[in-house]
């Protein structure tokens, strides 16, 4: 006896070839796409405050991240669905992420040609000349700056700061760093150097 599929996860199953065959050609290696299998109710914010999208009606959304590799804003799609037929009910461009900090657990990548390779081993040839180090006359400042971080934008704020001071003899004094809400807090949660 075979059993019958959930309703539920048939219907799932025709958002995501649609949303899939939506895509044009070149968008199949570049596009990331994402189900939330929660149901969006009327009125529902999606997305940060100041974008001012809000689901009309029920429905079920796919996160289209047209450029996965970007950092902050950048081209992304809501695709909202009929959560009882899986028919297309809108397609609305945003430049954010559907989501406030992190990816709820309820959205799960369907479609992920572009992934984030952090931990990947490159092998690179060491540079014949050495960059030297330069130690100006005169007095130097610099301002590093970073507004809604992730960890990895954290991390760069504190590479560069280092580089400042440990390669090109900055005074440490004369450098302004201004991360986030002025503390090591990300989007990601509390920063830790």
């Amino acid at each position: 006896m075979q059993l019958e599929e959930p309703v539920n996860e048939r219907i799932h199953d025709l958002i995501r070839a649609h949303a899939f065959s939506s895509l044009a050609p070149e968008q199949h290696l570049t596009t990331n796409l994402y189900l939330d299998t929660r149901e969006r109710e009327p009125g529902e914010k999606l997305g940060p405050d100041f974008q001012k999208i809000v689901a009309e009606q029920r429905s079920i959304l796919v996160f289209a991240d047209d450029n996965p590799m970007a950092n902050y804003g950048h081209d992304c799609r809501y695709l909202l669905y009929h959560p009882e037929n899986g028919i297309l009910l809108k397609a609305i461009p945003a430049r954010f992420p559907p989501y406030e900090n992190k990816p709820p657990d309820t959205m799960k990548a369907f479609h992920e040609p572009v992934k984030f390779n952090l931990g990947c081993d490159h092998f690179h040839l060491p540079p014949i000349f050495p960059c030297p180090i330069i130690r100006p006359e005169g007095e130097r400042h610099a301002i590093l700056y970073s507004g809604m971080s992730n960890m990895r934008h954290l991390n760069d704020l504190e590479f560069c700061y280092r580089t400042l001071i440990d390669r090109y003899a900055f005074d440490p004094k004369n450098i302004y760093v201004c991360n986030y809400d002025c503390s090591l807090d990300t989007q990601d949660g509390p920063g830790t150097i």
